[in-house]
């Protein structure tokens, strides 16, 4: 059967991309058609779900050795700007409590949004290790190791000046960290590999 992009593109919007995958389902797409057709295609796809708030990635299989799940990760986690999501959640959690962040997008040290909330730092300190542990530590369908790593992402939007901020995470998340000497105090304790490949994929994902 031979569908007209647009046409395709309507039906998946609707059926998959609007109800389908923000409520957790997934999906396998074949497209077969001209570099026209397929450029059409990918343009479509990322524009509907950007609209719908989700996050496009693009994996080629040439260069990336598919078949170890390990592989996936690291590409995946490559194309990710996870100083941005950890940004976003930051000013999310802020904003809920009725907090406006001062400079939306940029990391901003804790003693000054609380010089600029009018709040004692070590109240809103305790606050932020609140919604952290609520919205992220306590979620136990991503590992342990995950995420200790998302919850330094979040506080390194906090201290940017402290040491063990955002790059030896991403690093490790990338693949491309030599060591986890470094992480240790995170704490992360081991690489990430074949054997624990799909559990990070799966808290990736989540």
């Amino acid at each position: 059967m031979v569908l007209r992009v647009d046409s395709w593109l309507k039906v998946v919007t609707s059926e998959y991309i609007a109800r389908y995958v923000p409520l957790r389902g997934s999906a396998v797409k074949l497209v077969i058609g001209d570099a026209a057709t397929l450029a059409a295609v990918d343009q479509g796809l990322s524009d509907a779900a950007s609209k719908a708030g989700l996050l496009t990635l693009r994996i080629d299989s040439a260069p990336v050795r598919v078949h170890l799940i390990q592989n996936v990760f690291f590409a995946i986690a490559e194309a990710v700007d996870w100083n941005a999501l950890a940004q976003g959640w930051i000013e999310k959690q802020f904003a809920a409590n009725g907090y406006e962040w001062p400079r939306p997008g940029e990391p901003v040290p804790l003693s000054e949004l609380a010089e600029t909330f009018s709040v004692a730092e070590n109240l809103l300190t305790k606050s932020v290790h609140e919604w952290l542990t609520r919205g992220i530590s306590y979620d136990s369908s991503m590992a342990q190791d995950f995420r200790n790593a998302m919850m330094q992402l979040c506080l390194s939007r906090l201290e940017p000046d402290d040491p063990l901020s955002s790059p030896p995470v991403i690093e490790w998340l990338r693949g491309t960290l030599r060591t986890i000497g470094p992480l240790r105090q995170v704490p992360i304790g081991t690489r990430i590999t074949r054997n624990n490949g799909r559990v990070m994929l799966r808290s990736l994902c989540r």
